[in-house]
């Protein structure tokens, strides 16, 4: 009798490990592609960070893992990110979610919350810079965009991505926080800001580094400041507004963009690629890719990841909420 009770938890104990291996009927995770909606078009930050994150985890980390991107745009990203929410929570389909999302339940355009995703990794957190002409004769320093920003309100012409998208709540905090006024023309997105500027439809722009960098380095733009706590490094002379104006003035606004689950996708599978992704943002590859297009590299995932975007939507709810679309 005892024979065949011990002999029975034997059985038992094997089987518990097959079903963790892959054995015993259930399949190995990952057993088939993993879906991964980005919410934005091809070539954007949203995508490319994205991309290149995905990228080093097959190549450098663990070649079982095949990603299939699938851009899925509309309404400011919120067409993809709300198909994130709704998805299959069996680990096949992960998607971007970024500061926009945020943005979209501060003003209530979404019943989704920041509950119904499972943060992984963080690709990138990029501050918006004030972004000019190189050749204004009206300004070549903060301080003196400020100013003539004040002597002439309503004259200064800023681009942005639509109401309430980022680089938009971007210029108002900017105004709420100087007092000054703007004009503001929208855009389908930054990088179509940065070609107005350079054809002189508009003056400025609220825009993360990377969309402007070829015209930033080439010396046809330039970034007056920084919404940030510390200078960017890839522009190490280019002012915060904190330090130029003090803490009064503690304007940091940050692109984030981060690989997400669905509600509900199972915690072994949260922790492994969490990990697998965790693997890939420190290898020397992932920082050199980011870096190369002109992105801040940061590491930041787990835990950490959570507690940030806590504190992100902490911040956001306290900035809409003094913005008027």
């Amino acid at each position: 009798m005892r024979a065949k009770k011990v002999l029975a938890l034997a059985v038992s104990a094997v089987l518990a490990v097959g079903m963790l291996s892959g054995c015993g009927g259930e399949k190995a995770y990952p057993s088939k592609n993993i879906s991964v909606i980005v919410p934005f078009g091809a070539g954007g930050n949203t995508d490319m960070s994205i991309r290149a994150l995905l990228n080093t985890a097959t190549e450098k980390v663990d070649d079982k893992y095949t990603f299939v991107v699938e851009n899925k745009t509309g309404n400011a990203g919120l067409v993809g990110m709300e198909a994130l929410a709704n998805s299959d929570a069996d680990g096949y389909i992960l998607g971007a979610t970024c500061i926009d999302l945020m943005l979209h339940m501060c003003f209530g355009r979404t019943e989704t919350t920041m509950d119904d995703y499972i943060p992984i990794a963080c690709t990138m957190a990029d501050p918006y810079g004030l972004v000019v002409s190189a050749s204004s004769p009206n300004y070549k320093t903060l301080e003196e965009f400020v100013d003539y920003a004040k002597a002439n309100p309503g004259k200064v012409k800023v681009g942005d991505s639509g109401a309430g998208a980022a680089p938009n709540v971007a210029a108002k905090a900017f105004e709420m926080y100087f007092g000054v006024q703007f004009d503001i023309y929208s855009y389908d997105g930054s990088a179509d800001c940065v070609t107005a500027i350079e054809n002189g439809e508009i003056d400025a722009t609220f825009t993360q580094p990377s969309p402007a960098v070829a015209s930033l380095k080439a010396g046809t733009l330039s970034m007056l400041g920084v919404l940030a706590n510390e200078r960017l490094s890839g522009f190490p002379d280019v002012p915060t507004i904190v330090e130029t104006y003090g803490e009064d003035y503690n304007l940091v606004m940050m692109g984030w963009v981060a690989l997400t689950a669905p509600k509900g996708t199972p915690d072994e599978v949260i922790e492994t690629l969490s990990d697998v992704m965790g693997k890939a943002l420190q290898t020397d590859e992932y920082k050199e890719q980011i870096q190369s297009l002109g992105m801040e590299y940061i590491v930041l995932y787990g835990d950490e990841l959570t507690s940030f975007l806590a504190d992100q939507m902490e911040f956001y709810e306290k900035v809409c909420a003094t913005i008027e679309l």
